[in-house]
């Protein structure tokens, strides 16, 4: 929705009081993003957080799809996806994906994750020791074999 040069939109950070039931917490969290759509929000970023009982949101990309079916103008993106603990062209594929699904509405964004010696030692680790390619040349790759999509996939 236009505001004449401004964008409206929140941090859904995935924190929920410790105890509260994940299924309804994560619910709540969709049913958020569904208001804000009918408020003429523009976006909305849902984080990834990993501890079990509190921050309840691992995979941002499963909020947005659930979210996207449920909306029809919002753009949802999250904030971030992890890199150290993805393999990025699996993070560009998904991204693909849910560029069709949610019609163009769907916005990536990276970082490094909160937890730098966990990165650290899993970047030692022999499963990681294999270069990555980065997610850019993951998409670019992606757009020189001919995949069709949007093309609207934000990378930030």
């Amino acid at each position: 929705m236009a505001h004449k040069g401004h964008i409206f939109g929140i941090f859904l950070a995935p924190f929920h009081r410790a105890g509260d039931n994940p299924t309804l917490a994560i619910r709540r969290d969709i049913e958020l993003i569904e208001w804000l759509d009918h408020l003429g929000f523009d976006e909305a970023w849902v984080g990834e957080h990993h501890s079990a009982g509190w921050e309840t949101i691992a995979s941002p990309e499963l909020i947005i799809a659930a979210a996207a079916e449920r909306t029809k103008h919002i753009r949802i993106g999250s904030g971030v996806t992890s890199l150290p603990y993805h393999h990025p062209f699996m993070v560009a594929q998904r991204f693909v994906q849910l560029d069709h699904m949610t019609r163009g509405r769907a916005m990536l964004g990276c970082g490094p994750g909160a937890l730098v010696k966990s990165q650290y030692e899993s970047r030692k680790s022999s499963a990681c020791a294999q270069p990555r390619p980065t997610v850019n040349s993951a998409v670019s790759r992606r757009k020189r074999h001919g995949a069709a999509g949007t093309g609207r996939v934000r990378l930030t």
